[in-house]
């Protein structure tokens, strides 16, 4: 226990959170401002960035978790393990050749 100081503490656990969560819980209105307005302006960034493919798997997504029953889950979740599959197949005919 006489070992333990300040240098040689280490946290072990950590939790990543956007940076926009700190600015907006502090009690400065100012940065709490700053942070929603960085908030905004990333996810809007990030929404320009997405490609066409990206918006649909995200509004299929979306589409899923509206469904209340359970055998309509399990149809449209094995529709996409198919289709999955299907883009597993395009991948490696690809990578294959250009191995070949």
């Amino acid at each position: 226990v006489r070992s333990l100081n300040i240098d040689n503490l280490y946290s072990i656990a950590y939790e990543l959170r956007p940076i926009w969560e700190l600015l907006k819980s502090h009690k400065d209105k100012e940065l709490q401002k700053k942070g929603i307005d960085y908030e905004n302006h990333l996810k809007g960034k990030w929404e320009a960035n997405l490609s066409e493919a990206e918006k649909t798997k995200y509004e299929k997504a979306v589409r899923l978790s509206s469904l209340k029953n359970i055998n309509d889950i399990k149809d449209v979740c094995k529709r996409y393990k198919l289709k999955c599959e299907e883009e597993e197949v395009k991948a490696k005919n690809t990578i294959f050749s250009f191995i070949k």
